[in-house]
């Protein structure tokens, strides 16, 4: 479902009196983002979003690596996520190489190009490998290849993050190219990732062992963790809530104000 219908049918769904799981982007703006989140705790459902990595046995090592310090204070990290072109994520849609009618490429129906739909995972394995908010961001669009497709969305962009406790994410999503990787070095020693933030099943070391852990149906392993919290009568855990979605936007928006301006924006 595109980026921009998120918040009509979260909102239609709680009115409903219905749990809702909303894929991520949760949605294109702050004010959209609050509003679906108000909606759900209006009428007293809960609101979840779509972070299947969260699941993933592998990346729950990378949050317990990370955030214990297992290795010493991650210092670097680095995440990318591309694929040639949008037309490679739906087989199903035909898309005529001068035409804009994929949704992703369509701004007001995305937001954006990959920085929405590929460059989150870079945003969210950044932040819970630290534990941490950004707290300022720099920005740079990459060469536009096909500039009739993506004359309102980018093609690729890079950005950096800079962390309260002195770490750096150095990321990049694209529709121009193929990446797939995650590299994160602490003050001793190192973990990696490649295949990384994609489907998977993934593959990496630390610079002591193998990453060697079971690869569920990422989806199915969501939706058990999710639904087994609701029909136990628990609360959904803070880092798959729509406040989580919504610091995500928060930090999408700066990226984007950095890459237009070309100055370092402090995200309050």
């Amino acid at each position: 479902m595109p980026n921009g219908l998120h918040k009509e049918f979260v909102i239609r769904s709680a009115k409903a009196g219905k749990h809702v799981i909303t894929e991520k982007p949760m949605a294109i703006t702050v004010k959209d983002c609050e509003e679906m989140i108000r909606a759900c705790n209006d009428n007293n459902v809960h609101l979840a979003v779509g972070y299947r990595l969260h699941y993933n046995p592998t990346h729950i090592e990378l949050q317990r690596l990370g955030q214990q310090k297992v290795l010493g204070q991650v210092r670097y990290i680095e995440a990318s996520l591309g694929y040639k072109t949008y037309d490679t994520l739906d087989k199903t849609t035909v898309v005529d190489k001068n035409s804009r009618t994929e949704w992703r490429l369509n701004k007001k129906l995305s937001g954006g190009g990959p920085l929405m739909d590929l460059g989150i995972y870079c945003i969210q394995a950044s932040r819970y490998i630290l534990g941490e908010e950004p707290v300022a961001v720099t920005a740079q669009y990459g060469p536009v290849n096909d500039k009739i497709r993506f004359s309102e969305t980018e093609e690729t962009i890079l950005w950096q993050m800079e962390f309260k406790s002195g770490a750096v994410a150095n990321c990049s999503s694209s529709v121009g190219f193929y990446t797939d990787r995650l590299y994160a070095t602490a003050d001793e020693g190192w973990f990696a990732l490649s295949p990384a933030l994609s489907y998977g099943p993934f593959e990496g070391k630390t610079s002591a062992r193998p990453l060697e852990f079971p690869h569920p149906n990422p989806q199915q392993a969501q939706m058990d963790g999710i639904g087994k919290v609701l029909l136990e009568g628990g609360k959904l855990p803070d880092h798959i809530t729509g406040g989580e979605g919504l610091k995500d936007i928060r930090i999408i928006n700066a990226i984007y104000k950095a890459a237009n301006s070309g100055k370092r924006v402090v995200i309050g």
